[in-house]
């Protein structure tokens, strides 16, 4: 079991979970959420990387508010949870503040469809995680505009790895990534393995 975050040394937010990981019960094998239900506004925002492995019990890694606040994430790795269904979760305790999320950083709201960013992460790794569905809702996409590298192994519920966003409505299964053409420009290297349920890499919009 493993929790490893890099950030600012005056970050009192992220001293204060990485104290709530080494005081949990049984260690990470405990460990239901990482975050409270109120953030300050400026929590974690210092956070550049973020590796998590072995915690049985989370369904989720973030709530989708925690988003606006990992602008400066640089790396982040996600080991070995059996549990794990997505990566990030719309809880209805974290209520969203959209006027505040556009002034963190340049996030779209189109269609009902939430975009994000992760403008300084070149590299995500997923391993691991055979229960996991999807990255988030369809609903929410995730813009990488700076992402060069990903790994994803063992995650074996995976049928669809990247879909578009175009025909979310048309569809019954849920991708890995739900993409639109401008969400991976400089992505040069994908690596997959040992993700046995894959049926398909990419499933576009119908060319008319």
């Amino acid at each position: 079991m493993e929790c490893e975050l890099e950030a600012c040394r005056d970050d009192d937010s992220v001293k204060e979970l990485v104290k709530k990981c080494l005081s949990s019960s049984g260690g990470m094998e405990n460990v239901e959420r990482l975050w409270p239900n109120q953030l300050d506004e400026h929590s974690y925002s210092k956070l550049t990387s973020f590796f998590l492995e072995g915690c049985p019990k989370l369904l989720n890694v973030f709530p989708l508010s925690m988003l606006m606040r990992l602008q400066k994430l640089e790396n982040l790795s996600i080991w070995n949870f059996e549990s794990l269904e997505e990566i990030i979760c719309e809880s209805q305790s974290q209520e969203i503040n959209v006027s505040a999320m556009q002034s963190l950083s340049p996030q779209l709201i189109q269609s009902n469809v939430i975009t994000f960013e992760f403008p300084c992460l070149p590299s995500l790794t997923l391993i691991g995680l055979p229960n996991l569905k999807s990255i988030c809702h369809k609903t929410q996409t995730i813009s990488w505009h700076l992402l060069k590298k990903m790994e994803v192994y063992g995650c074996n519920k995976v049928e669809i790895l990247f879909a578009s966003q175009e025909i979310s409505g048309s569809i019954n299964e849920q991708p890995l990534f739900w993409v639109n053409k401008y969400m991976f420009p400089n992505l040069h290297q994908l690596t997959l393995g040992w993700n046995v349920g894959v049926k398909e890499i990419w499933r576009l919009v119908p060319s008319s």
